[in-house]
């Protein structure tokens, strides 16, 4: 399987979105370290699949929950309380990533990075972005450029 990445760099955060793993989502302050935390993201999302017997999607299909959220800032300890609320538990937790499964939704799964301040475009799209009201929006305008 081909893997598609979208890397982009939101004004403060390296971040790199995989395009045909839904839920696939990592972020670091040091672009030295995405590639490298993309490929432990990818492998655990891999392993998770697997000890389920479950195939690695294959479409380009991306979690949206259909939920409004009030952005400022999110932390990853947010966003996965947020998550279950939505069904979702945690699989898998260390001091790099988290990973939330459900089986109620298409995609299944959600890993993402640990971190204090998760960027908007991780949240965007996770969320959708007519679902994200921003709450403070000079804060949210990033100078957003690919990597």
């Amino acid at each position: 399987m081909k893997i598609q990445i979208t890397k982009k760099y939101d004004g403060k955060y390296y971040v790199a979105l995989c395009d045909n793993i839904p839920g696939c989502y990592v972020q670091t302050n040091d672009v030295n370290e995405l590639d490298d935390y993309l490929r432990l993201a990818i492998d655990l999302y891999r392993k998770s699949c697997l000890s389920r017997n479950q195939e690695m999607p294959l479409e380009n299909d991306h979690p949206v929950l259909p939920k409004k959220v009030m952005f400022n800032h999110y932390s990853s300890s947010q966003l996965a309380q947020i998550l279950s609320h939505a069904g979702f538990h945690v699989e898998y937790e260390d001091t790099h990533f988290i990973l939330m499964q459900n089986n109620n939704y298409p995609f299944g799964r959600v890993v993402f990075s640990q971190a204090d301040f998760l960027s908007h475009l991780i949240i965007e799209r996770i969320f959708g972005k007519k679902n994200i009201i921003y709450d403070n929006e000079e804060k949210m305008r990033y100078n957003v450029s690919a990597v």
